[in-house]
């Protein structure tokens, strides 16, 4: 069994100490994701330093947008148009940062 060494090792779910399994979450969290859409209104996502990829806040932004346009309940788009709106900032900051 692999040791984990760093925060970067485990789910970026705050509280949860499971290992990464897809996309920085957790097999639990992953899933719920994909089944769901969302997490519920009380989760929060870790902010780590693997978010400040480009690529990988591109990737998330794609995700999210393709939740949002396969989302039928209300409260589900506003989540999504939300996260969108806060990964294109993220992504602004992170372009202009490497710049």
């Amino acid at each position: 069994m692999k040791k984990r060494t760093n925060e970067t090792d485990v789910c970026v779910m705050g509280g949860c100490d499971n290992p990464k399994y897809a996309r920085g979450f957790c097999k639990k969290h992953y899933l719920r994701l994909w089944r769901r859409g969302d997490f519920g209104s009380s989760s929060k996502i870790k902010r780590v330093k693997e978010w400040e990829s480009p690529s990988i806040l591109k990737r998330a932004l794609k995700r999210a947008k393709e939740m949002f346009s396969v989302s039928r309940d209300l409260e589900k788009r506003v989540y999504w148009r939300r996260e969108i709106v806060a990964l294109r900032e993220e992504l602004k900051e992170v372009m202009a940062g490497n710049e």
